[in-house]
C-alpha cells in the first residue's frame, strides 16, 4: 500500500511502488503519467515530467510554477507568462487549481466536464448533449431531506462538498435506460449509471470555475481553445507512431522519467533541425 494525493491509502505495484494505476482507452494499466508543456509557436516540450500517479490534476500549479521559472530564465522578464495564454483539459478546472492560477496571475482556459454540452456545434449529437442539455435550473429542488429532483422525477441526494460546488448524486441505477440521458447533465456510461449535479453557492466570493465556463461560452476563446488538439496531441502521436514511444520500459520514478525527459528531447532536435536550417 503507498499514499494517494489526499494522504489515503492506495494500492501499489510490489514490483514499482512508485507507480499508480493509470486509466486508458483499453482500461486500466499500471504505469506512470507523462506530462507535457508545449509552446504553440515553436512546436518544442518546455517542460515536461512523468509522475508516478494516476490523475494529472494534482500537478497543474507544480507545473505551472516550473514553466514560469524556465521562461523567466530564457527570456529574463519577471512575469513571462502574463501575456500568454496556457490551455488545460478538463481534468485540471477545480475551484482550487483556477483560483491558485489566478493568484500567479496566468490566464489560462480550463473547461469544466460540460463543455461540450455548452457547444452549438454539439446539438443533436447523443454522446455530447449539445445547448440543448439541461442546467440546473431544471432541477427541482426539496428543502426536506436536502435533495433535488431531476426532469425524469429522480431523486438526487447530497453527497458531498466539492471543489466545483455541492454534489447532489442519484442513485444507483436510476439514470440507466432514462430517455432523457442525451440532454442530462448526469453522468453517463457503465452498467448502472449515477447521474451528478453540482450547485455552485455565488453568495460568497468569486466563483472562478463558473467565471471560465462564461468565458469559454466566447467566440474568440472557445476558437482559441480549439487550437489545443493542434498542439499538444501531435508531440504525443510522434513519440508514440514514429518513436516507438508507447509505452515505458524502466521501472521506478527517475529511471522512466529520464526515459520521458530522453524522448522530449528528441522531439524538440526534431522541431530545431528545419528551423536551424532555415535560419531560424
Amino acid at each position: 500500500m503507498g499514499a494517494g494525493a489526499g494522504g489515503e491509502e492506495v494500492k501499489t505495484n510490489i514490483t514499482d511502488e512508485e507507480s499508480a494505476k493509470n486509466k486508458g482507452a483499453h482500461g486500466y494499466i499500471q504505469g506512470y503519467k507523462e506530462i507535457a508543456v508545449r509552446d504553440s509557436e515553436k512546436e518544442v516540450i518546455v517542460v515536461a515530467e512523468a509522475f508516478g500517479s494516476g490523475s494529472e490534476r494534482e500537478y497543474v500549479l507544480e507545473m505551472m510554477d516550473r514553466l514560469s521559472k524556465t521562461m523567466k530564465g530564457l527570456s529574463g522578464e519577471e512575469e513571462p507568462l502574463k501575456e500568454a495564454i496556457g490551455e488545460g483539459d478538463r481534468g485540471y478546472c477545480t475551484e482550487k487549481d483556477l483560483k491558485a492560477v489566478a493568484e500567479r496571475g496566468i490566464p489560462v482556459l480550463i473547461p469544466d466536464q460540460q463543455f461540450r454540452k455548452q457547444d452549438g456545434h454539439f446539438d443533436g449529437w447523443p454522446e455530447h448533449g449539445g445547448k440543448g442539455g439541461y442546467t440546473g435550473e431544471d432541477f427541482e429542488y426539496e428543502e426536506t431531506g436536502n435533495r433535488y429532483r431531476c426532469p425524469a422525477g429522480k431523486e438526487l441526494m447530497y453527497k458531498a462538498e466539492s471543489e466545483q460546488g455541492e454534489q447532489y448524486q442519484a442513485k444507483s441505477g436510476d439514470c440507466k435506460g432514462c430517455p432523457l440521458q442525451p440532454r442530462c447533465i448526469a453522468g453517463r456510461g457503465g452498467k448502472n449509471p449515477k447521474g451528478t449535479l453540482y450547485i455552485v453557492d455565488r453568495s460568497g466570493e468569486e466563483n472562478r470555475w463558473e467565471k471560465m465556463r462564461k468565458k469559454l461560452d466566447e467566440v474568440k476563446y472557445r476558437a482559441l481553445y480549439g487550437r489545443r488538439m493542434q498542439i499538444r496531441e501531435p508531440c504525443f502521436s510522434d513519440m508514440s507512431c514514429c518513436k516507438w514511444m508507447d509505452s515505458f520500459s524502466l521501472r521506478g520514478k527517475v529511471k522512466v522519467n529520464n526515459q520521458w525527459l530522453g524522448y522530449c528531447i528528441v522531439h524538440n532536435i526534431g522541431k530545431c533541425i528545419p528551423r536551424i536550417a532555415a535560419g531560424n
